[in-house]
């Protein structure tokens, strides 16, 4: 007869350990949809994620960086837009150095509430580049092209692919 490995010590803490499951392979997912038991979406298939469901993951992940956002870009498009028209008033500089200011303290002040550095630097910079183009066209009349329009568009799309992105790293189990 063999015999068999008896440990002669029971488990830490007494109890057996738990066997965790195995991440996802390449191209699975843990998505409303996949199949139960593999977590595979097949193809052709689509999950089932609403448009509620992604307007919460996408702004609702930390609201206060968000709202911390909304001024931060506005003041850097302020300065922007302003240190054009200090050429002609040099008492706008003011409003550049305030607003250069204030855009890098509540970044810092967003950067605090959690947000990744590229997503916080990449919104704000990004979205600041659009809206001063829109801005530059109302205020100073400077026209936007047909491929400055495009380039806009692509920015937004930009955003949102980092946004989401970096939405996806932190739903990533971390394995020890």
């Amino acid at each position: 007869m063999v015999a068999r490995y008896q440990p002669r010590r029971p488990y830490p803490g007494g109890s057996k350990p738990v066997c965790h499951p195995r991440p996802p392979a390449r191209g699975t997912t843990h998505a409303p949809g996949a199949h139960a038991l593999t977590g595979v979406i097949l193809a052709g298939e689509t999950p089932a994620y609403s448009k509620a469901q992604f307007t919460k993951d996408l702004f609702m992940t930390n609201p206060k960086a968000w709202l911390l956002l909304i001024p931060a870009v506005l003041v850097e498009v302020t300065a922007s837009l302003a240190l054009k028209g200090a050429l002609e008033h040099p008492a706008l500089y003011f409003v550049v150095v305030i607003g250069y200011l204030s855009g890098f303290v509540l970044l810092s002040a967003i950067l605090r509430t959690g947000m990744a550095l590229g997503v916080a630097y990449g919104i704000w910079a990004a979205t600041g580049v659009a809206l001063t183009a829109v801005g530059s066209l109302l205020i100073f009349e400077e026209p936007i092209t047909t491929l400055m329009g495009i380039g806009i568009v692509v920015i937004i799309g930009g955003v949102l692919c980092v946004e989401l992105g970096a939405q996806a790293a932190h739903k990533k189990p971390m394995i020890a």
